[in-house]
């Protein structure tokens, strides 16, 4: 049986399907150029997180923030990552929050986790500055987005007791600011009473500061360490 020769509508049709399936097939190899170049930013990263480079690691992740529709979460998560560890705890916070949005499981927990340690920053910092009512609802703030967590997420228990005993502190603190004489409903003891005599009222005070700036001391020095070796346990750039 004689092959039949193809009609030139056939062939017509063959480069018009042909000529269609150009921009198919530049699209594919968009995106696959796009996953390898992605991969080796990622990379680049977390090579720049481990030296320390934060700074150099926010600048790789920030470039695969661009056109990134396939896993937008992990580029959000890169950049908050290296903004915690440069200690810029709110835009740590914004980058995460971000991430958090679109995040799967189980990439949501090492999300939920370094936004923890970006809001604790940021409830240290209002700690430090003697606002200690903010710090306690920066605190509250950290251990709700660690509660609501998946059970799936490994658990959290140390953590959440960790920032509720900060939290406490906070607000042993914040009732001390606004009580400094520890009288009732923010009026002064009434005088005469006490151990003390008004000669010695000096010398307590003195006292008081230095033991005040003993405690602050003590809690940068604290909260210098856990910074320091952030990336001993704050999850890492993907």
């Amino acid at each position: 049986m004689a092959k039949r020769k193809p009609t030139e509508a056939s062939r017509r049709m063959a480069r018009i399907l042909r000529i269609a399936s150009i921009p198919f097939v530049l699209a594919l190899l968009v995106i696959a150029f796009k996953l390898i170049g992605m991969s080796i930013v990622a990379s680049l990263a977390l090579a720049a997180y481990n030296d320390g480079d934060y700074e150099k690691s926010a600048e790789y992740a920030n470039w695969n923030l661009t056109a990134n529709v396939i896993e937008p979460h992990k580029a959000h998560f890169d950049l908050g990552t290296a903004y915690l560890g440069s200690l810029l705890f709110q835009e740590a916070r914004d980058e995460l929050e971000t991430a958090l949005d679109t995040a799967p499981l189980p990439d949501s927990c090492d999300v939920r986790m370094n936004l923890s340690y970006a809001i604790e920053g940021l409830g240290d910092n209002a700690n430090t500055a003697g606002q200690f009512e903010k710090a306690a609802e920066f605190y509250q703030e950290a251990i709700t987005v660690l509660a609501e967590a998946d059970e799936s997420c490994p658990p959290s228990d140390e953590r959440q007791q960790e920032l509720q005993e900060k939290m406490e502190q906070a607000q042993q603190d914040a009732q001390e600011q606004q009580d400094p004489q520890g009288g009732q409903n923010g009026q002064p003891p009434p005088p005469g009473t006490g151990d003390d005599s008004e000669g010695d009222e000096p010398i307590d005070n003195l006292q008081d500061l230095l033991d005040a700036a003993e405690k602050d001391k003590e809690e940068n020095d604290a909260a210098d360490r856990a910074y320091d070796n952030l990336d001993d346990f704050a999850p890492k750039p993907w």
